[in-house]
């Protein structure tokens, strides 16, 4: 329908970087239905984004 697809690992072999892995995390919608849940969305969200790197 949209024609082949290129593998992108065989055509950028020279421009990968060992040990380098990308998470993706889709959330569903959330929407809070009291103060306490709206408190911990926030959390979360900022344990997801300030999480320190595991070197």
């Amino acid at each position: 329908m949209f024609g082949e697809r290129p593998n992108l690992v065989e055509k950028y072999t020279d421009k990968l970087i060992e040990g380098f892995h990308i998470v993706f995390v889709e959330l569903p919608k959330f929407k809070p239905q009291s103060i306490a849940e709206h408190k911990m969305a926030v959390l979360w969200l900022r344990f997801l984004t300030e999480r320190p790197s595991r070197r």
